[in-house]
């Protein structure tokens, strides 16, 4: 789906400038948690119960790196099928590194997500700059891991979470996939 409803950015900025209004009066004493704590209330936004998620997948058997898919144009996504992306429900996803490691993160860096039922998503979309910041398509992973309705990946997260998630993307052999109507085809990054 191409619609607005896909992007990352929901509530996300609102409480990113609450959290910069809250620490510009903090001194330096003041840790992460409590300036997160602060910019959620600011907002009016509860925190929610995290659990990790975290791991490393390979295509055909092979790093990202040696099967020639370039790391910053690699997400994965959690995509929650009975709460689907909106402007108030904002698209979980994070960039998978060369190595074909990855952690989401939701108030701080590798936190994990809210706990709750997603399908796990991998897209090899490409970043654009202009007309504005993106993920589109095409996806190189031939459209075989970009819908919910069809991710052979469900993850049920609990806390504390899990770190050691492994996936290996099959796609040598494989025709490219017809998407259905929730496919993740364009990130919309703002801006």
């Amino acid at each position: 789906m191409h619609s607005k409803e896909r992007t990352f950015f929901g509530m996300f900025p609102l409480v990113l400038a609450a959290c910069a209004l809250v620490t510009a009066g903090c001194d330096k004493t003041t840790s992460s948690e409590e300036r997160i704590n602060a910019g959620l209330k600011a907002a009016g936004v509860s925190k929610s119960t995290l659990g990790k998620v975290a791991g490393a997948v390979t295509i055909d058997g092979k790093t990202l790196e040696e099967a020639g898919f370039p790391s910053r144009d690699f997400v994965a996504i959690l995509y929650d099928l009975k709460n689907p992306p909106s402007t108030k429900n904002p698209l979980l996803f994070t960039l998978i590194n060369p190595d074909g490691t990855f952690e989401f993160s939701t108030y701080d860096k590798g936190d994990g997500v809210p706990v709750g039922s997603y399908m796990l998503l991998f897209d090899a979309l490409k970043f654009s700059r202009a007309p504005k910041r993106e993920y589109h398509e095409p996806d190189r992973l031939k459209d075989l891991y970009n819908d919910p309705d069809k991710s052979p990946f469900p993850i049920e997260v609990k806390e504390p979470g899990k770190t050691d998630y492994q996936f290996d993307l099959v796609l040598e052999g494989k025709e490219k996939g017809t998407p259905g109507p929730k496919a993740v085809a364009k990130i919309d990054l703002g801006g």
